[in-house]
């Protein structure tokens, strides 16, 4: 059970960082999206990884 809800996490954080990289919004405050969505995202993987 676990694992789908952190696979499905993973898919909608990698979700919202494509629509951010494919919008219109200046570089500056694309950076301030992706930021927190990257370390999210890179915080989930660590912890699948890991198998917890």
């Amino acid at each position: 059970m676990k694992s789908t809800g952190r696979k499905e996490q993973v898919e909608r954080l990698a979700q919202a960082i494509a629509a951010i990289e494919n919008s219109t919004l200046s570089p500056k405050a694309k950076e301030r999206g992706l930021v927190p969505l990257r370390k999210a995202l890179n915080r989930e993987l660590g912890l699948a990884a890991q198998g917890r």
